[in-house]
């Protein structure tokens, strides 16, 4: 630190004596007896700067020259006092000591959650979605209900049904608020006294979900299909044990390592799961006892509630399963008439025939 602050001291000094002496106070005649150059005498005396700064006095190089040498003085000088100043206002070291600030450390990426049949695309939304199947009943305690699919060419058209209406029924407890994309869980979109969807309680959820895997207790899925398909097997089991890493997650028990106590064993079901369709409640993140492996399946029969899920005739799922387009962003809106009315407009849903 010292010697950098001496070395500015004289630094200066050079560049006042440069600017004083650069005229050359005499000429220079070849051959004169007791002459001697300018510079020659600076140097004998030790008067002129260190060598190497003027190498030649600048009368001999021209005027051009001698403006260039003053210039380059002038800057190499006030360099050398900006790097003393720097160098002392960071904590007061030189240059070269001065803290080098640390890197910003890279967030890790979330935890491996384990094998999951579960696609972990992120959720469509509601204004880009070119396909809805919309499912409604009476009331929150309602079984029986409605499904119409609707369609349409660009964001923001208007819905055109496809198809007509077909009978369908949800959990033998009716309906409650599920988890399903985000803008449609906000306070103003619920009221305090509706029903809340939980682990175990009989209730379908209520909202708009998009759709995961379709699943059937065949090896593949019928030509035409689009989404991807899970086959049922042996060791295909849905966890709904609260306390598992695994909770509402399709997993395959032969490539993780069991850590549940409750699960479906999807392909022990029979006809109901012949055919299915995921429906994407309480996801990312998933919540514990908020709901767990929800479907569209294959029903028993009108007036025959599920244990969660929504259920149709074998031939209309069929239909449903080939028509559903994963590039379009397809949406379930589930939700009782009333409340499907009061937020048609604010969701900027189809219209359903008056029932």
């Amino acid at each position: 630190m010292a010697e950098d602050q001496s070395r500015c001291l004289k630094n200066k000094t050079d560049l006042a004596w440069a600017e004083r002496e650069s005229s050359c106070s005499s000429p220079v005649r070849s051959g004169e007896a007791g002459e001697e150059s300018f510079l020659e005498g600076r140097w004998r005396t030790g008067e002129a700067p260190a060598e190497g700064l003027l190498p030649k006095c600048p009368r001999l190089l021209g005027g051009s020259a001698r403006k260039w040498t003053n210039s380059a003085m002038k800057l190499f000088c006030l360099l050398s006092l900006f790097l003393c100043l720097a160098s002392e206002a960071v904590l007061g070291l030189p240059p070269a000591l001065a803290p080098v600030p640390a890197p910003v450390p890279v967030p890790a990426g979330p935890a491996d959650q384990g094998p999951n049949l579960e696609p972990q695309n992120l959720e469509p939304r509601l204004d880009s979605s070119l396909q809805m199947v919309v499912v409604t009943t009476a009331d929150w305690d309602a079984v029986d209900g409605t499904l119409q699919r609707f369609g349409r060419r660009e964001t923001g058209g208007p819905w055109q049904p496809v198809g007509g209406p077909v009978a369908i029924v949800v959990g033998k407890k009716g309906m409650g608020w599920g988890t399903g994309l985000d803008r449609t869980g906000g306070p103003l979109m619920r009221s305090s006294q509706d029903p809340i969807k939980k682990e175990g309680d009989g209730k379908s959820p209520a909202g708009v979900f998009g759709f995961g895997r379709a699943f059937g207790d065949r090896a593949q899925a019928p030509p035409g299909w689009r989404l991807a398909y899970t086959p049922l097997t042996p060791t295909v089991e849905c966890v709904d044990d609260i306390r598992s890493r695994s909770y509402n997650q399709i997993v395959d028990r032969d490539r993780v390592t069991p850590d549940w106590n409750s699960s479906e064993h999807m392909l022990s079901v029979g006809q109901a799961y012949r055919w299915g369709v995921v429906i994407n409640n309480n996801g990312n993140p998933t919540v514990p006892a908020a709901g767990s492996c929800v479907f569209m399946h294959i029903w028993s029969g009108p007036g025959k509630g599920t244990a969660g899920c929504t259920a149709i005739t074998e031939r209309e799922l069929e239909s449903i399963l080939a028509w559903l387009d994963p590039n379009l962003m397809p949406l379930l809106v589930q939700l009782p008439r009333a409340q499907y009315d009061r937020l048609r407009n604010l969701w900027h849903l189809p219209v359903l025939a008056t029932p």
